[in-house]
């Protein structure tokens, strides 16, 4: 699989919380020999807890539970109907891109 710096990947063979690509590499850093051939792309599952947002350049972010997927303009669904454009896991910190700033 190709990742880019900042997809939200999991581990196939563990059992740990998604992560964000830092590194084309190598990605957790404090295990220097984890290699990103472990990995998928991270896919939200309906109840799972999410940030979602419409713009990358926001400080407006949603918390709720993923419902569904949707192939529109808009395609993550929070539970209770709102269309978002960017949804990431909820691992306890805020959205990555406004850890950034």
């Amino acid at each position: 699989m190709k990742f880019k710096v900042g997809d939200w990947v999991v581990d196939k063979n563990l059992d740990l919380p998604p992560f964000q690509v830092e590194d084309i590499d190598l990605s957790i850093p404090q295990d220097e020999n984890y290699v990103l051939n472990n990995c998928m792309f991270w896919q939200p599952k309906a109840g799972e807890w999410c940030w979602f947002y419409d713009s990358e350049e926001t400080d407006h972010f949603i918390l709720a539970r993923f419902d569904r997927e949707d192939k529109h303009v808009n395609p993550y669904i929070a539970k209770g109907g709102g269309r978002f454009s960017y949804c990431e896991p909820f691992i306890g910190n805020l959205p990555a891109n406004k850890n950034k700033s």
